[in-house]
């Protein structure tokens, strides 16, 4: 009886296993430079700063941040 049981756990555990799909493939890395004014205390008092962004393109919709 214990041994029909675990046969058929075993069947459900591999039909289980088999509908899992592999994860999508990473996305590729998007660098950006972003430009922005800054004021600074000495002359010329306004110059432009640059940050780098980096980021990995999802191929799944996230929520957005609202605020």
């Amino acid at each position: 009886m214990f041994f029909n049981k675990a046969i058929i756990f075993c069947a459900i555990a591999s039909a289980s296993a088999l509908s899992v799909r592999a994860a999508p493939p990473p996305g590729p890395v998007l660098t950006a430079e972003v430009v922005y004014h800054t004021f600074i205390k000495a002359s010329p008092f306004l110059i432009d700063s640059t940050t780098t962004q980096v980021w990995t393109q999802s191929p799944s919709q996230t929520a957005s941040a609202t605020n």
